[in-house]
């Protein structure tokens, strides 16, 4: 069972993640296309400019990533965290956290998101306050591990913790949540 089993532990855990997420982005604001690190821990950072804060954690297996930023800005985002990433979390189906995923599922690694996640990707999604629409991802693109409640991974000998967040923002926010770390990643717009 997941560390975060409660709704109390979740804000508790939560509170200190969001802290810390605020002052990195006073401290490197969001300057898209200058990506730009600071380290949360011995293999935690936090990436700006990619058009979403990215959390990765880099050991032996490969990089985790947690959002994969704007697809323009995915090559300088992989090459600035370095290493082959292995597991990529798409928080929701925004192109801000999704637009790692060709490239991290070509290099033979999983994207996990929530069905609902890989849902919207799969189909035209229209904003007519914007008076925009996003075409579907290719297959190739999508996430090809999803789930419904919660889930577990270990990688680099770290426990990942995930979960559905229900109806934060869009009908398929999650949380990554790195137990040894104590560190939450939420869906940003939660």
């Amino acid at each position: 069972m997941p560390a975060l089993s409660d709704r109390r532990s979740f804000i508790k855990a939560a509170a200190g993640g969001i802290a810390s997420l605020s002052i990195a982005s006073r401290v490197f604001g969001q300057a898209p296309g200058r990506i730009q690190a600071i380290r949360l821990g011995d293999n935690l950072s936090l990436y700006t400019g990619a058009g979403a804060n990215v959390l990765a954690m880099t050991g032996a297996e490969g990089v985790v990533m947690v959002d994969g930023g704007l697809q323009e800005h995915s090559a300088a985002l992989l090459k600035a965290i370095g290493g082959k990433v292995h597991t990529l979390f798409n928080t929701h189906w925004h192109p801000e956290q999704t637009g790692s995923n060709l490239a991290v599922r070509k290099s033979g690694g999983t994207v996990i998101a929530h069905e609902n996640t890989r849902l919207w990707l799969s189909t035209d999604i229209t904003r007519p306050w914007e008076k925009k629409t996003f075409q579907p991802m290719p297959q190739e693109a999508r996430p090809n591990k999803t789930f419904y409640t919660t889930g577990s991974v270990t990688l680099n000998g770290e426990r990942v913790d995930y979960g559905y967040m229900l109806q934060a923002h869009t009908d398929g926010d999650i949380y990554v949540y790195f137990p040894k770390s104590n560190w939450p990643h939420l869906s940003p717009d939660a």
